[in-house]
């Protein structure tokens, strides 16, 4: 669990917490296990600002909390936001990648049928012709075998019809 060399105070936060998450969301870092501060500093060579910083992002996450006596403590997953876009990367970097996957598969299935229907009767002229060309570069990117273009249209493509579909709350997932 080494932080990458960073130049700026905020190039080491973002490691730390990058360091951090990842260690938490794959395991490394078990539930309930306390993580002392002075110690992140040292293994880290960052500052206490800097560590307090990343502990307070990751704690905005539900990954951490702050235990009077006991001090920094990995929370469980269920009390993470699941919904947050670091956790979930943090999550496919993980062992649990299938199972994360697989999660985010069956809330596409729950949801974006009533997002499609939505954006068919609501989406503008314009919305609509970028949802069929997005559709046709993620085709061609699958028949490629582009991997990480497909991905990236994949993402792309479903928050394209969950915004098209007029639902603010759809268009935030």
């Amino acid at each position: 669990m080494k932080t990458p060399k960073a130049e700026s105070p905020t190039d080491r936060h973002a490691a730390l917490v990058q360091s951090l998450g990842l260690a938490i969301a794959g395991g490394s870092l078990a539930p309930n296990s306390v993580v002392r501060l002075d110690e992140l500093e040292a293994q880290h060579k960052v500052s206490r600002s800097v560590v307090r910083e990343a502990a307070r992002v990751l704690s905005s996450k539900g990954m951490l909390a702050s235990r009077r006596r006991f001090g920094t403590v990995v929370q469980p997953e269920e009390a993470w936001n699941l919904y947050d876009p670091q956790v979930i990367r943090w999550r496919l970097a993980s062992s649990r990648r299938l199972e994360q996957l697989q999660a985010l598969n069956e809330l596409r299935g729950a949801i974006e049928p009533q997002a499609a229907r939505l954006a068919a009767e609501r989406a503008s002229w314009d919305a609509g012709s970028d949802l069929v060309s997005l559709a046709a570069r993620l085709w061609a990117a699958g028949q490629r075998g582009a991997q990480e273009e497909f991905l990236r249209l994949d993402v792309e493509f479903h928050a394209a019809v969950l915004k098209a579909s007029g639902n603010a709350m759809f268009a935030q997932l």
